[in-house]
């Protein structure tokens, strides 16, 4: 009885592994990373550590959007808050990481300032076991 219960409980574990299962299916990405207008270095750092190991854990070549996702739009939206929005009453290394299902899978990384968006993607990066 033990033993069934841990086979089940390492079936869901696996289940659950790869970051981009709703989005990329059988190595073939379905969405795309979405960057900001404003390409800074840790965001440009955050992109290809993204492509990377999706890519090794996935085996799809994932793309660049250059536009803000509309509903229909599947894939991982990168986002820097404006400054407005948290200043004096947030951290500048803050982030939020959501995921949502419908009407499309995606995953949205949003930090105070693209750093924040760099250690987002991290995060998540290690949510996956990376």
């Amino acid at each position: 009885m033990l033993k069934k219960a841990l086979v089940t409980l390492a079936i869901l574990g696996i289940s659950g592994y790869l970051p981009a299962a709703s989005w990329i299916k059988d190595g073939q990405a379905l969405g795309r990373i979405y960057v900001p207008e404003q390409l800074d270095r840790p965001i440009l750092l955050a992109v290809q550590e993204l492509q990377y190991h999706l890519k090794a854990m996935t085996g799809a070549d994932v793309q660049l959007a250059w536009r803000n996702p509309n509903n229909k739009d599947c894939g991982l939206e990168l986002k820097v808050r404006p400054q407005s929005e948290w200043q004096g009453r947030e951290s500048s290394q803050a982030f939020t990481i959501t995921e949502t299902a419908r009407p499309c899978p995606r995953v949205t990384i949003a930090g105070n300032t693209p750093l924040a968006v760099l250690y987002g993607v991290y995060q998540y990066l290690g949510d996956q076991g990376v």
